[in-house]
């Protein structure tokens, strides 16, 4: 019983929109108007600047600038909890704590090393284009 009325109410909404829908379309442009406001649209992209160097020097110096300060205040903050755990703990604390420490020193290597290369690229590469 249920099933059949799903099928009916499916069936009702599939009609009514079918009878809803414009049979007919009108353009409200002939061909002339669209040609002629596709002309003007191309002769005022002509006259403007696609493309600003100064604002993307600013928008790639601030992206890296805070990131690269995240990534400071990050490293700062797990060395200083590594710091305070290897400080406060007896030697088996110590010892995972060291444990803990190698990854983190290469984890900074990489960040570190990583926004080096960003910034020696973009360097190169804006010396190259500009």
């Amino acid at each position: 019983m249920r099933v059949v009325k799903k099928i009916s109410i499916i069936a009702i909404i599939i009609l009514s929109t079918i009878l809803v829908m414009p049979q007919k379309s009108e353009a409200a442009f002939d061909m002339g108007t669209i040609m002629n406001g596709a002309n003007s649209f191309m002769q005022n992209a002509e006259n403007r600047e696609i493309f600003n160097a100064d604002n993307e020097r600013s928008a790639v110096d601030q992206i890296y600038f805070t990131m690269l300060t995240i990534g400071i205040v990050l490293a700062i903050f797990v060395g200083s909890v590594l710091g305070i755990q290897f400080i406060t703990t007896g030697a088996e604390g110590q010892a995972k704590v060291k444990e803990k420490l190698i990854p983190f020193v290469v984890g900074a290597f990489v960040v570190f090393g990583a926004f080096g290369i960003w910034r020696v690229t973009y360097n190169i590469l804006n010396g190259f284009f500009y």
